[in-house]
């Protein structure tokens, strides 16, 4: 979960995040350097004017746990 100003336009903050995790990832698995990406360029993004951060963080993980 993401807390932003009106100024941050949301796919600058997924590329910021993408790009960080990105480099990241490579420091630490050298040979993943030669592929040109890591993930591809989509996201999701949606705003929780109305829900709990907990209600989110159960939605969430009850994402990761199915099969």
């Amino acid at each position: 979960m993401v807390s932003a100003t009106p100024q941050w336009v949301p796919n600058h903050i997924v590329e910021r995040f993408k790009g960080k995790t990105g480099r990241i990832v490579r420091q630490e698995f050298p040979f993943l350097r030669r592929m040109p990406s890591l993930g591809t360029r989509s996201y999701v993004w949606s705003t929780a004017r109305h829900v709990s951060a907990d209600t989110i963080r159960r939605y969430s993980e009850a994402q990761r746990t199915r099969g």
